[in-house]
C-alpha cells in the first residue's frame, strides 16, 4: 500500500469515526485557544462560581465537572460545605442553577467471599451433603486399609513363627534344602522394618 492510499484510508476512518459523534470534519488546522479547553472550562466554572457567592478569596474547590454540573467545596470561617449545581456556558458566559448541599459518605466494600473446592456454586445444604458422602467414601476406605493390614501382619507373624531349618546337617531331606534357598522375610513390630534374608 502506498503513503497516498494510506492517508486515504486514514481520512475515511476519521471521517467515519467523527461522523458516529455527530461531527462531520477533523479539526486538524484550527487555532486553539486556552479558555476552550477543558482547563478554561474548568476556570470558566470557578470565576462564575466566585461571582455568585460574591467572595474575592481562594476556592471554591471544584472536585467534580460533569456535561452540566459541577460539585464543588467552599469555606466559610473555618468550616466547608460541598455542593451540587447545574450550569450552562454560551460562549463566556456561564449560568448556575440552584446550588443542593451534598455529602461525602464512604461505605466498606465487603470482601468478596472466597469458596473451597467443595462450595462452588452450591447452597449450605448440598455442600452438606458433598461433604457426608466423601466423609463416607474415606471411611470405607480408611476400613478397607485396616483389614488388609490385619492380613498382612497376621501373615507376617506366621512368618516370624516358622522355625528356620538348619543351614547343613547331614541327612536333611530335600524339602529343607528347598526352604533354605527361600529369602526370609523378618518384621519388626518395635520400629516397624521388615528385612529380607537371603
Amino acid at each position: 500500500m502506498d503513503k497516498e492510499s494510506r492517508k486515504t484510508k486514514i481520512s475515511q476512518a476519521k471521517e467515519r469515526i467523527l461522523s458516529k459523534r455527530g461531527e462531520e470534519t477533523i479539526r486538524e488546522d484550527e487555532t486553539l485557544k486556552t479558555s476552550d479547553s477543558l482547563d478554561g472550562l474548568k476556570d470558566k466554572i470557578r470565576s462564575g462560581l466566585r461571582v455568585g457567592s460574591g467572595t474575592t478569596m481562594e476556592g471554591p474547590y471544584i472536585i467534580a465537572i460533569f456535561p452540566d454540573q459541577v460539585v464543588y467545596e467552599q469555606y466559610y470561617g473555618g468550616t466547608s460545605n460541598q455542593y451540587r449545581i447545574p450550569y450552562q456556558i454560551d460562549g463566556e458566559t456561564v449560568t448556575f442553577g440552584t446550588a443542593v448541599p451534598v455529602e461525602v459518605a464512604y461505605q466498606d466494600i465487603e470482601p468478596e467471599q472466597k469458596t473451597g473446592a467443595f462450595e462452588e456454586d452450591m447452597d449450605s445444604k448440598e455442600f452438606e451433603e458433598k461433604l457426608e458422602s466423601v466423609r463416607k467414601e474415606f471411611s470405607e476406605k480408611l476400613e478397607a486399609a485396616e483389614v488388609v493390614n490385619k492380613e498382612l501382619a497376621a501373615k507376617i507373624e506366621a512368618i516370624e513363627k516358622t522355625p528356620t531349618p538348619p543351614k547343613s546337617a547331614g541327612g536333611i531331606v530335600e524339602e529343607s534344602k528347598e526352604l533354605e534357598s527361600v529369602p526370609m522375610v523378618t518384621f519388626d513390630r518395635k520400629t516397624g522394618v521388615i528385612s529380607r534374608r537371603v
